[in-house]
């Protein structure tokens, strides 16, 4: 064989491992091929997504690209559409509103960014930005490193309110069912009502540790899972502790209830579940090696990744919880699953998202 046809055979396979290594990588204004599979990926690329969010049609989530990757799932069918909307990392879930996507970047920048159009305004805040907006009546809420919670108008950015709050504000703020009170935990340790239509706090309960991560509220019962160790649920009308719970310390993320049961996402291969009213044990999640925070499921079925891609889901039997496993992606996960109709959806580290397609068979 000659030399030159070496060469040439050489560069043939050279060009096609390049297209085949290209072949899942997301381009801005290109959609992927769709996929029917059972399982699969949705995209690889070279940077990590941020919190994934529900949207209109599918979900989305920032990038340290500063894009915002929209991930519509119309008829089964799958189409990707990737917006850059600064020059920083974007970690923190995204709220869409009004046609606007509103999602704070990790150097401060509170954006509206409209598809189409671009953005409609900013706000810089004094810090990073890491947890999400929430819309109530005609404001849009957002917390800061900067110790501060802001609220703008989401039509042309003017700050109604900047409430000092005492400690770097991590995680989204959530409403009450009426929306006349927010409900903020920080890294001071204070959990904060604030009045709604006067932005004044009206209410405080100290943990005495951090809280690093979103509180959850059912009911009227808000439930907090502190740094130091302890999974607290509080009244919210009084302010005042109902239950609380001993955990492991080191906690970094936020509980998950539901309509019965709290889930402690503590660090480790096992999660204590306990009875949501009362604060009773009410069993373990268990897994072979350490979790990532629970963030999908109900009463009957509880579904969660292992830090090296394992997806399980636990079912409720009697006073116990049954695992199956349902996919092994291979890969780094750290940020748990999110579930977007029968579609469970779980990011890796590298920039890669996954999917597992639940059948009727498997729907809880």
């Amino acid at each position: 064989m000659s030399r030159k046809l070496i060469i040439w055979i050489g560069s043939c396979l050279g060009l096609a491992l390049i297209l085949i290594s290209f072949r899942d990588k997301p381009i801005p204004g290109i959609t992927p091929t769709s996929r029917k599979g059972r399982e699969g990926r949705l995209q690889l690329d070279t940077v990590p997504l941020g919190a994934l969010a529900s949207v209109h049609d599918g979900v989305a989530a920032g990038n340290s690209r500063g894009e915002i990757r929209s991930f519509s799932f119309t008829a089964g069918e799958l189409a990707m559409t990737s917006y850059l909307v600064c020059s920083n990392a974007i970690s923190a879930p995204i709220l869409e509103y009004a046609g606007c996507y509103f999602v704070g970047d990790e150097n401060g920048v509170f954006h509206a960014f409209q598809p189409g159009v671009g953005e409609k305004w900013s706000y810089r805040t004094g810090n990073q930005i890491t947890g999400g907006a929430c819309l109530s009546g005609d404001l849009i809420w957002i917390g800061s490193h900067d110790h501060t919670l802001y609220a703008f108008n989401p039509a042309d950015g003017n700050c109604r309110h900047q409430i000092e709050c005492g400690g770097q504000i991590n995680a989204t703020p959530v409403f009450d069912a009426d929306h006349r009170h927010l409900f903020l935990g920080n890294c001071d340790g204070i959990v904060r009502r604030i009045d709604l239509q006067t932005g004044k706090v009206s209410g405080e309960l100290d943990c005495e540790s951090p809280i690093p991560a979103q509180p959850r509220l059912v009911d009227g019962t808000l439930y907090v899972q502190t740094h130091g160790g302890e999974l607290i649920a509080m009244d919210t009308v009084t302010m005042t502790v109902r239950w609380k719970q001993t955990i492991r310390s080191g906690s970094v993320s936020e509980p998950f209830v539901t309509a019965s049961f709290a889930v402690a996402n503590v660090t480790g291969k096992s999660f204590p579940v306990f009875d949501r009213k009362t604060g009773a044990s009410a069993g373990t999640l268990e897994a072979d090696e350490a979790l990532a925070p629970i963030r999908a499921g109900d009463d009957t079925a509880l579904y969660g990744v292992t830090v090296r891609g394992v997806l399980y889901r636990w079912k409720r039997e009697g006073e116990n919880w049954r695992r199956t496993r349902l996919a092994d992606f291979q890969t780094d996960c750290r940020n748990g699953c999110f579930r977007y109709g029968n579609r469970l959806l779980v990011a890796d580290e590298s920039g890669g998202l996954f999917y597992y397609l639940e059948d009727t068979g498997d729907a809880s």
